[in-house]
């Protein structure tokens, strides 16, 4: 009898292991089912609408615990005012724990491929991607992205252009505002971003922090694209906070930015800046020329003497209306039309 007891005693508890990792295993391969068929019924909603997104070669695993979708190079589209764009992605995974299913994490694979009617038009090639989404009912509460070493090269000159160590890209829900309310917080940083292959003391950390007000809901955007959708609903951006740093220059603005139903920019910054000469020395301005030869003049004509953390600076007043930057009254840059 002892042995008999002893035998039933490690039977039991294995049985029911047993059992239970079947159920278990029952339990996901619905839980799989339900993800599949969820995925391929939004392709094809997103593909009614006009965005044919695409997750070819796609893959469904991660069992026991976490669900896991794999693209080989999956393509997403996008609504913009000349016509659908394609951002194509070397491969991406997206992974979420069976018990937090509202909280996915996405690893993207180098490059990323912009490209629209059929022609490239530049790439981003990396170290490593990831990105972080929250929702709750289907809705976007936050969402992240941190790319490691980004090389930005445009296909038609065929050489990079900008790099940086890291960019990092967060965005919320605003707390302060009813759920139905679509704010949004948005903090964006850059470590050493600067033109490719440039000098340590050419590159500049950015630091941003603001709230897209009245921001589109994206299934529901027109032809046209998001930002021509938020512009023409009267969205406004609020810049709380902007901060370049390129050796001991520093750049601080804060203020409001717009767009008007043309598609340019309309806003107004108040920004301090001390030791201008480091802050733009050798940067280009792209079509214009060299940034300091521009923008110290300007500076020099209607800044007005303050001081900043303790060191002698500038400040003054930045507005752009229809499109055309002004430092105090020198007009300085014309920003073309975004839509």
């Amino acid at each position: 009898m002892p042995r008999s007891r002893n035998r039933l005693a490690i039977a039991t508890p294995l049985a029911i292991f047993v059992l239970g990792f079947a159920i278990w295993g029952g339990v996901w391969l619905y839980i799989k089912s339900e993800v599949e068929t969820r995925v391929t019924g939004w392709l094809a909603a997103e593909a009614a609408a006009g965005r044919p997104h695409q997750c070819p070669q796609r893959d469904v695993g991660g069992f026991p615990f976490r669900i896991e979708v794999r693209c080989a190079n999956p393509i997403a589209i996008i609504a913009t005012p000349a016509g659908p764009a394609e951002v194509r992605l070397g491969g991406a995974t997206f992974v979420a724990q069976v018990y937090r299913p509202e909280h996915v994490i996405a690893d993207l694979r180098s490059p990323f491929i912009l490209a629209q009617g059929g022609t490239d038009l530049g790439t981003v090639e990396f170290q490593r991607a990831q990105a972080s989404l929250h929702s709750t009912n289907g809705v976007i509460e936050r969402f992240s992205l941190v790319l490691d070493r980004p090389i930005f090269t445009r296909v038609q000159g065929g050489r990079a252009d900008a790099g940086a160590d890291q960019i990092e890209l967060h965005a919320r829900h605003t707390p302060t505002v009813a759920a139905q309310v679509r704010d949004f917080d948005m903090a964006v940083s850059a470590r050493r971003l600067g033109p490719a292959g440039a000098r340590p003391d050419q590159a500049a950390d950015l630091n941003f922090s603001g709230t897209a007000r009245r921001w589109p809901d994206p299934a529901a955007t027109g032809s046209d694209g998001l930002v021509a959708q938020w512009a023409r609903s009267g969205g406004i951006f609020e810049v709380q906070g902007l901060r370049l740093t390129r050796g001991n220059g520093v750049l601080a603005a804060n203020g409001t930015l717009a767009f008007t139903a043309s598609g340019r920019a309309q806003g107004e910054f108040r920004a301090t800046v001390t030791d201008a000469n480091m802050l733009f020395g050798g940067l280009a301005i792209p079509g214009v020329g060299d940034a300091a030869l521009i923008l110290l003049p300007a500076l020099a004509l209607v800044g007005r003497p303050t001081e900043v953390d303790g060191r002698r600076g500038t400040e003054v007043q930045l507005r752009i209306d229809e499109g055309m930057l002004s430092i105090g009254a020198v007009q300085v840059l014309a920003f073309p039309p975004v839509f």
